[in-house]
C-alpha cells in the first residue's frame, strides 16, 4: 500500500488475506474502496504470532 500511495500514476490495489487476516494485528483497512496506507513503521503489518505458533506441530 505504501509504494502504491507514493506512485503518481497509480490504478489498482489487489489484496489477499489467504486466510491470514486473523493472524494479523491490523489488517489492511479499506474505505469507500480505497486502501488506507497505515500509519505504522515498516509495511505497517504485525503478525500474531502467538496465534500462528498453534499452527506449527
Amino acid at each position: 500500500v505504501h509504494l502504491l500511495a507514493a506512485c503518481p500514476n497509480r490504478s489498482y490495489l489487489e489484496a489477499h488475506g489467504f486466510g491470514l487476516d486473523k493472524y494479523i494485528e491490523h489488517p489492511l483497512v479499506l474505505e469507500d474502496g480505497t486502501a488506507l496506507a497505515p500509519d505504522r513503521p515498516g509495511h505497517g503489518i504485525g503478525f500474531d504470532w502467538t496465534g500462528l505458533a498453534k499452527l506449527v506441530p
